[in-house]
């Protein structure tokens, strides 16, 4: 499963499900979207209060991620920490900004979450007609 951690607007959006699109078409994995944190940037001082707006792509069919997941991931209890760490079920990958990131296989377990702008068309250019045609608006 591929999850993608949705931040900031419109553009940068885009640019998250288009790498997120692209990498779960090459691993055969499932693509979510989790939108925890543009809700969370209405109470964080400093930043922009941000939506998730990628539902104006009606032809996206983008998933969001389902709360029980949302759990999972999000939780810094013992025991989920020491379930990750005897049974690693979720590898978190966090890009620094502007770095390209290589994705190693070797690296993924059965849940994947990347946070990051991800914003290069390198990431997703062998699906670029594909990403280009759902970002369509009505």
């Amino acid at each position: 499963m591929i999850v993608i951690k949705l931040q900031g607007g419109l553009g940068n959006q885009m640019f998250q499900y288009a790498f997120g699109k692209a990498l779960s078409l090459e691993l055969k994995q499932g693509l979510f979207l989790d939108h925890t944190l543009l809700g969370n940037n209405h109470h964080i001082a400093n930043r922009t209060a941000r939506e998730y707006e990628l539902a104006l792509f009606p032809e996206l069919h983008a998933k969001l991620l389902p709360a029980f997941y949302k759990m999972i991931i999000g939780s810094e209890s013992a025991v989920a920490l020491k379930l990750n760490k005897k049974f690693p079920v979720i590898s978190k990958i966090r890009q620094v900004e502007n770095e390209f990131v290589t994705v190693s296989r070797n690296a993924l377990t059965a849940i994947n979450v990347f946070e990051g702008y991800f914003q290069s068309e390198k990431y997703f250019l062998s699906i670029s007609d594909q990403i280009r045609a759902g970002f369509r608006f009505p």
